[in-house]
């Protein structure tokens, strides 16, 4: 999941695209929030810089105002402009802060701050800023709602819900909650699956409230395209993929524009088993997000998504037979990983892919030039047995064998319980004539439940 969208406390589930233009955008502008509105749809566009200038101009209307401040702050934030960035958050603080000590009863000025400090300060900072603004202002389903973002940050579900249950009863009209709380109720199913993997009932009870959330939402609100690709992931961790299909359609008839909804429905036809439409959604996903930047484009969510629908697409490749094009969506992926091709740890597993298509296709000099770039790049805290068990198979596959008894060893080393690498330096034993060797590895495989192929 792959993918978050702009929703006011939902920013850690769904993946927001904004595609970058950078072509000149001047307007008049004759009021502060008409700037801040200005700003805001820009942003929403995708186009950071005349956003950044927009919050300008109501910085110049309005040296006072936290908001402007704060809004300017996330857009430098967006284009990794760090040190301006925090130059504003400490200037919308300081305004917040000034304001409550010379009113303390201002309920929104607490709300504002507490906002400000989401993502910027503790958590225990955040709440109870809102939870003092919530005192002052009990029946303002708004910071409710804000409170329940900051306790979605800090994955604290129950408290999430609690706060989206008050909102609702101030506003059950707003669509934005129920959202927001089936986004909540779709994080602990999947909690609960991944907690209990072999329990076929983990998780309905979360996946049925979530769809009713989603589904209120929709009602509400039957324009909103998001609700319907969440309520389409919803339904395909239920395994209903159809329904879940058919949300992604409805979400494509809304926005036929989004390149998220097709890359998630690509996924459930993936599921399916389905890899010609499956593929076919993840090329249209990608033209929709053109490849218009360069390594260190500031744009990392729009570099992001390349790197993930390519990867993606190369798998369905290989499960279609197609090495080549999966060889070159690897490639791909590769050279769109977030950090970077040259990133130490964050595309080890692509390299991993490629190797694995390598050898499919008969090329094993690459094959094992990628599982050794993959071995030199993987995080530290997972184990890097299947890589050398990869290459090793390689160097076997190639006749190298003294190469491949030492990346079997180092498998056995990292994971003393793979069956497979005793296996396998059996066979390599066996192949220069270490008959004794062999004979205990095979043992050994053996008696861990492998018997060869």
């Amino acid at each position: 999941m792959v993918t978050g969208r702009c929703e006011f406390v939902a920013a850690l589930f769904a993946t927001t695209l904004l595609l970058v233009c950078r072509t000149a955008f001047a307007v008049e502008v004759v009021s502060v929030a008409e700037a801040l509105e200005n700003g805001r749809s820009l942003m929403a566009k995708g186009k950071v810089d005349a956003a950044i200038s927009a919050y300008t101009e109501a910085i110049q209307l309005a040296p006072k105002n936290a908001e402007a401040y704060q809004r300017r702050r996330d857009a430098y934030h967006f284009k990794w402009q760090n040190k301006k960035a925090t130059a504003d958050h400490k200037s919308a603080m300081s305004i917040y802060t000034k304001a409550i000590a010379l009113n303390p009863k201002d309920a929104t000025m607490y709300r504002g701050r507490g906002l400000c400090r989401l993502g910027w300060d503790t958590f225990d900072s955040v709440i109870a800023d809102l939870t003092e603004a919530i005192k002052l202002a009990p029946k303002d389903s708004n910071t409710y709602l804000a409170r329940a973002s900051a306790y979605v940050w800090r994955c604290d579900n129950t408290e999430a819900i609690a706060d989206y249950d008050a909102a609702i009863r101030l506003d059950p009209e707003d669509a934005s909650i129920y959202y927001n709380r089936g986004l909540v109720y779709l994080r602990c199913g999947n909690n609960a699956q991944l907690s209990h993997p072999h329990d076929t009932k983990a998780g309905k009870a979360e996946f049925d409230r979530a769809v009713g959330d989603l589904t209120k939402a929709i009602e509400l609100n039957a324009k909103d395209a998001t609700a319907h690709i969440v309520r389409g992931h919803v339904y395909k961790s239920m395994g209903n993929l159809e329904k879940s299909i058919a949300d992604y359609d409805a979400a494509i008839r809304l926005g036929p524009k989004d390149a998220d909804a097709y890359f998630q429905r690509g996924q459930a036809y993936d599921s399916r088993g389905d890899s010609d439409k499956a593929i076919a959604d993840y090329t249209e996903s990608i033209h929709l997000v053109p490849a218009d930047i360069a390594v260190k484009d500031s744009q990392y969510s729009k570099y992001w998504y390349r790197y993930l629908v390519h990867s993606t697409r190369g798998k369905a490749y290989i499960r279609q037979g197609n090495i080549g094009k999966a060889i070159a969506d690897f490639t791909e992926a590769i050279r769109f990983s977030p950090t970077g091709p040259d990133s130490g740890h964050a595309d080890y597993y692509i390299y991993e892919d490629r190797a694995e298509a390598y050898v499919a296709r008969g090329d094993l000099d690459r094959a094992i030039a990628d599982y050794s770039k993959a071995i030199h790049r993987k995080p530290v805290n997972i184990l890097a047995d299947s890589l050398h068990l990869g290459r090793g198979g390689t160097f076997l596959a190639k006749g190298e064998h003294d190469n491949a008894i030492a990346d079997f060893t180092e498998a056995i080393r990292l994971n003393p319980t793979c069956a497979k690498a005793y296996y396998s330096r059996g066979v390599a034993y066996k192949k220069t004539g270490e008959t004794a060797k062999a004979d205990e590895d095979f043992a050994q495989a053996k008696n861990l439940g492998y018997e060869g192929k």
